[in-house]
């Protein structure tokens, strides 16, 4: 099995690291700074309380040249998506599994649940129509990535989620595949929780709850995950939020019963800054489309009074729209 990650970044660099850990054979795209530094230096992933990782694994600038692959790791921001899959052509042909590493919902989330794809929520997913045309549905694998991670310097990853490294994969309808079970083995050799879900929309959902729920509240108040958690107020704000995120969901019938108490216990509340609000201090634009704003769509569409929900995807907007 050749398996490559287009876009080895925070959460593409610390797959890479652990699937060559768990013996898979890899390769990856990448380009600029992190390209000339992995070449020179190879990719080291830090882990706290563990021993660094360090590999020198197969990467280039041309997907050409790599050869055509069994499963292509799409791991990229959204915006950035149409032209990777464009780039990425060389790597795929008819049986070739793409894996979406990314946040948010897919095009195709809408099929098949009693939920109208309004102009709204069109736009939220796939607005010209480009993403359900580059990818035939029956080979677009839905991965749900629950890892924090950011890039210390090009060729440089930490992992701040020690043991709580979780993956879930699987296609729009649930059926099993052969080739994405061997990559979800692989995985889990490597360090992480892995899994083939038959039901990844429920997956999906449930990390909406971090990434609209608790990561776009520190987000716009610029605090980490643990920071919110311990400050009642927006603790909260956190609480309110996911539990509507919550009511849509189950609406939709996709049946979800998170334990908030849980989730936002400040006791295991990690030390982590967001991908959301590395972006924002970055000044690049955040990945919010297909996440915050599709599930307010997706409230709009069913009729759902959502005002936490209406507050923080606003909010969340507005703080884009700065660098767009």
């Amino acid at each position: 099995m050749r398996f490559c990650i287009f876009g080895a970044g925070a959460v593409g660099g610390h797959m890479l690291a652990r699937l060559s850990l768990g013996g898979a054979e890899l390769c990856a795209v990448m380009r600029g700074q992190r390209l000339a530094a992995v070449r020179e230096e190879g990719l080291r992933l830090k882990i706290d309380g563990e021993a660094d990782l360090h590999l020198s694994p197969t990467v280039s600038d041309d997907p050409a040249s790599l050869g055509v692959q069994d499963v292509v790791v799409i791991s990229v921001k959204l915006a950035a998506l149409k032209e990777a899959l464009a780039a990425a052509r060389p790597l795929i042909n008819d049986h070739t599994r793409v894996v979406f590493a990314m946040n948010g919902l897919p095009w195709w989330f809408p099929q098949g649940l009693d939920l109208p794809e309004t102009p709204e929520l069109a736009a939220c997913l796939d607005p010209d129509g480009s993403l359900r045309r580059a990818v035939d549905v029956t080979r677009w694998v839905a991965c749900v990535v629950t890892s924090g991670n950011v890039v210390e310097r090009p060729g440089v990853v930490i992992n701040t989620t020690p043991g709580r490294n979780k993956l879930r994969l699987g296609f729009s309808d649930g059926r099993r595949d052969a080739i994405v079970e061997k990559f979800v083995a692989a995985a889990s050799r490597g360090g992480y929780d892995a899994e083939f879900s038959d039901d990844i929309r429920r997956e999906m959902w449930s990390k909406l709850l971090i990434n609209a729920g608790m990561s776009s509240v520190a987000t716009v108040s610029e605090r980490t995950i643990y920071e919110i958690c311990n400050d009642p107020e927006t603790r909260l704000v956190c609480r309110r939020l996911m539990e509507e995120i919550v009511e849509i969901g189950n609406d939709l019938g996709i049946g979800i019963d998170a334990d908030i108490d849980r989730l936002t216990d400040p006791a295991t509340a990690p030390h982590h800054t967001t991908s959301f609000l590395q972006d924002l201090r970055s000044g690049r634009p955040l990945e919010i489309s297909n996440g915050i704003l599709a599930v307010r769509a997706i409230a709009r569409a069913r009729h759902i009074a959502a005002p936490h929900l209406d507050t923080v995807a606003a909010l969340m907007q507005a703080r884009s729209s700065r660098f767009e």
